[in-house]
């Protein structure tokens, strides 16, 4: 008699291990802050089933590589000041966990039944986010203005600073979120920042608490003369980077 092994879906990560691993990073999460994350988390995994939103679904890889990661950054720059916006927001990171720990900011996502989603978890975790279903180009063009821009696993850095330039106020800044630190990757992005007015402030290297994974945190400023029309057509930014 043969018997079939039945494949588990593993469960959602729960407040306890998500503040641990938060702790972990030299991050101090409120209670109130872990439940909603956890509750984000499982809203993610359940919507996932039916949209591909994410591979990672074991819980301690979803931890470590979503929400500590979204989180990151706070150690080294205070995003609670001003008004910011996540460009290619996906399934909410890092700006769903970003909002949750007090950072106003608005999410903003091109596909609109992704974006939908976004909503849908906006007011179930009672979070005051706006979500827009545009392209950041079409911000630009509606007057969009903002202290800061949050941009995770998006693009090129080149094509960010396009993207970022002209969405921040004098003085705002764009916080890229990448991997492993490329030189030909910054020797392009910092051509195209001075065609858009960014000047590289800081990089940050970390990793990801137990993992191997490796981190870069690129912050520029718009502190410069734009030299180059902006925003060009949509898509320009990824398909011909400036720079």
């Amino acid at each position: 008699m043969f018997h079939v092994k039945q494949l588990m879906t593993p469960g959602p990560p729960g407040e306890a291990a998500i503040r641990s691993a938060l702790e972990a990073a030299g991050l101090v999460v409120p209670i109130e802050a872990s439940t909603q994350l956890a509750e984000h988390a499982s809203a993610v995994l359940e919507s996932n089933r039916v949209l591909n939103l994410t591979r990672i679904i074991e819980p301690d890889d979803f931890i470590r590589l979503h929400i500590v990661d979204s989180l990151a950054p706070l150690k080294f720059i205070n995003l609670r000041q001003g008004e910011g916006i996540d460009i290619g927001s996906g399934a909410g990171f890092p700006g769903i966990p970003l909002a949750i720990m007090g950072c106003r900011l608005t999410l903003c996502e091109t596909r609109k039944k992704k974006a939908a989603y976004l909503r849908a978890w906006v007011e179930q975790l009672r979070l005051d986010v706006p979500v827009v279903a545009q392209r950041a180009e079409e911000l630009v063009a509606g007057g969009g203005s903002y202290d800061w821009v949050v941009m995770r696993a998006v693009s090129s850095l080149a094509s960010l600073l396009e993207l970022a330039s002209p969405l921040l106020r004098s003085r705002g800044r764009m916080v890229a979120m990448k991997g492993v630190r490329s030189k030909d990757e910054e020797e392009r992005g910092e051509c195209a920042g001075r065609l858009t007015g960014m000047r590289l402030v800081d990089i940050h290297e970390y990793r990801l608490p137990d993992g191997a994974e490796q981190r870069t945190l690129y912050i520029f400023e718009r502190a410069g003369v734009v030299k180059t029309a902006l925003p060009r057509r949509a898509g320009l930014a990824q398909k011909q980077p400036l720079g």
